[in-house]
């Protein structure tokens, strides 16, 4: 099966890694502050799972293990605006089964 590819909006700053646990946590602060202008608001995310499924939230409303969207190890998140990225948070879909994500904002 052929996977398509979709880079994020904006310039793409370094990707990083977070580990999501059972407790409902959104993207890190700092990463989320452009480098050489704090003015500036990130456009674009793209998000991966890495391993272990997850549900996600956004809006606002924190994540937990009967709400949010699932989602498998593979799958890409992609969110576009500013209002998406500052309010996403996520969870481990199983109790105790840590989950690692890989995000790249873009500026």
């Amino acid at each position: 099966m052929s996977r398509q590819t979709r880079i994020t909006a904006g310039t793409p700053q370094p990707t990083f890694k977070m580990t999501g646990t059972d407790d409902s946590q959104g993207l890190t602060a700092a990463e989320l502050v452009h480098p050489g202008d704090a003015n500036r608001s990130p456009v674009g995310a793209v998000i991966t799972v890495e391993d272990n499924s997850l549900r996600f939230t956004v809006g606002g409303v924190a994540a937990s293990l009967t709400l949010g969207h699932l989602r498998e190890p593979k799958d890409v998140i992609h969110l576009e605006c500013l209002q998406a990225i500052k309010t996403f948070e996520f969870i481990n879909s199983v109790v105790g089964q840590d989950t690692v994500i890989m995000v790249t904002v873009g500026f």
